[in-house]
């Protein structure tokens, strides 16, 4: 492995690219306690590393990832929270943001998920949670309105 990457090393170099030592870690499935070195700088063995937004290990990370995307469908909604939270927004554009920036954002990578019936149950309940918190404001309003168009006047 350490002679590939001296030579992914010395081609990158000829094309302008750099290589930095400071960032470059290696992972293996290989036992060994030999140190991997780039032009005498020791790289370091991780057990997992994110790349593109997603989790890689050597063992399986679903019930983590799936957990970290639930975390972040939850930040995305909060960020959107005035369009959600707003009067003069129809729900039919609420339903849009929600559909076109909260599930993306939490589905991101799911095509590498190894996923089971307990990781889709967990993805519908929050996808189901993060919905009722969403139109939450639009039920109380639409609730109260109701009382009072059936009390008599």
């Amino acid at each position: 492995m350490e002679e590939q990457l001296n030579t992914l090393n010395k081609i990158s170099k000829e094309v302008g690219l750099k290589m930095h030592k400071g960032k470059t870690k290696y992972m293996t499935n290989f036992q060994t306690t030999k140190k991997i070195q780039i032009e005498n700088k020791e790289m370091k063995r991780v057990q997992s590393y994110k790349y593109l937004g997603q989790t890689t290990s050597l063992k399986d990370t679903s019930n983590e990832e799936v957990a970290r995307r639930i975390r972040a469908g939850w930040s995305c909604s909060g960020k959107n929270r005035e369009i959600f939270t707003s009067d003069k927004m129809p729900l039919l554009l609420k339903r849009q943001v929600f559909d076109q920036c909260v599930i993306p954002t939490t589905s991101y990578g799911c095509q590498t998920w190894s996923l089971t019936k307990a990781l889709v149950q967990k993805l519908r309940t929050a996808q189901q949670a993060m919905e009722r918190k969403c139109w939450a404001l639009n039920q109380k309003i639409e609730s109260h309105a109701e009382k009072f168009e059936r009390e008599p006047t």
